[in-house]
């Protein structure tokens, strides 16, 4: 599969990172699934231009051998040479950001599931 170019709306440089391989061990090492096999992907912006200040944002549907299908956003600190992009680098607003992401949304969805289960 080709690397996927970057469609963020916030850069314009490629994202070769963000490709078959990045994705599948990714999923591996997250789900414990070593054999996992992707057989499709596609990549688009998370979000519209202007809409997220602190990194690129992609929203990434994956299909695997096995016939499951994952729904991802992948969080990117941006990487430009613009004022924005340095300030937000020397700042802690990235890492707080993901800390919310990683922590804070993952115990809200589990108190939702409670509350309101299959929603």
């Amino acid at each position: 599969m080709t690397p996927v170019r970057d469609t963020c709306l916030l850069t314009k440089s490629p994202v070769l990172w963000l490709n078959k391989t990045f994705l599948e061990t990714a999923l591996r090492t997250g789900y414990s699934a070593p054999t996992l096999n992707i057989t499709k992907y596609d990549v688009k912006p998370a979000v519209g231009k202007g809409d997220n200040y602190t990194s690129d944002l992609y929203r990434v549907k994956v299909h695997t051998a096995s016939g499951n299908v994952f729904h991802l956003i992948i969080k990117r600190e941006l990487n430009g040479d613009d004022t924005l992009a340095e300030l937000i680098r020397k700042s802690t607003a990235f890492l707080r950001e993901t800390h919310m992401y990683s922590s804070t949304a993952v115990k809200l969805n589990s108190i939702l599931q409670g509350a309101l289960p299959g929603s």
